[in-house]
């Protein structure tokens, strides 16, 4: 009885992701770009992990916005870090699930590395709750556009991943980034239940991701579809007259 309780947040929100789906998807149709899975700037970055955790040492880290494309007008920043294929965590620049509407007012848009990167909602590892943060360090302050500034910083920055509470944080992994890397984003989905090395997600906002990550990558694709069948039917009338 007790665990069917402490599950409890964790059927709710996954019964309640469905209907947000619907809003998610919806909004991904229209925009013609995922909602939760934006494109971005993919990085390969070399992983320095402590005792306590264990990381694989090769890992890619997706540096995005979260509504805007091709604009840098005021914006949510995200962070998307997939460990080895076994393990993907998922920061944006703001604290606590009920600051989402107001994340684009406490983020400093104009720069990743201005910005400390929140997991937002709690994990388990080894039987315990805790959270996950990203600081940045040793990135050199260049001017640019804000992914300008990044691909400058490729080879010299870093960024320390942080295990805890909000009331105190401790070092788990040093990530420096070394390389851009040119990859099929549509195929590179980032998933907060890819959970190969323990980090487990919990709670009611974790869960919710389920339905309305989907719907948030079905809007788009059916877009995709739509968009491309004029000149699927373009082509075979070609053929036909061939």
């Amino acid at each position: 009885m007790i665990r069917v309780l402490n599950k409890l947040p964790d059927y709710l929100g996954f019964v309640c992701g469905f209907p947000l789906g619907v809003i998610t998807g919806s909004l991904s149709f229209i925009r013609n770009s995922r909602m939760f899975h934006p494109c971005g700037i993919i990085i390969k970055v070399k992983v320095r992990a402590t005792d306590e955790l264990y990381f694989p040492p090769d890992a890619i880290m997706r540096f995005s916005s979260a509504w805007w494309k091709h604009k840098e007008w005021r914006d949510v920043l995200g962070i998307a870090i997939r460990f080895g294929d076994v393990q993907d965590l998922l920061f944006a620049s703001f604290k606590h699930p009920w600051q989402t509407p107001l994340g684009p007012f406490l983020t400093k848009y104009h720069d990743f590395f201005l910005n400390d990167y929140f997991a937002v909602s709690p994990f388990e590892v080894k039987g315990k709750k805790v959270y996950f943060k990203l600081m940045a360090e040793d990135f050199k302050n260049v001017k640019g556009s804000r992914s300008e500034k990044l691909k400058d910083n490729i080879g010299h920055a870093k960024f320390i991943l942080m295990m805890g509470h909000y009331e105190e944080w401790h070092p788990v992994a040093e990530i420096s980034l070394l390389q851009e890397l040119q990859m099929n984003q549509d195929k590179l989905k980032f998933n907060p239940f890819l959970n190969g090395l323990g980090i487990y997600p919990k709670g009611f906002v974790q869960y919710l991701r389920v339905g309305s990550y989907r719907f948030s990558q079905l809007g788009r694709s059916i877009r995709h579809m739509i968009k491309k069948m004029p000149h699927h039917i373009h082509n075979r009338r070609i053929i036909h007259r061939l």
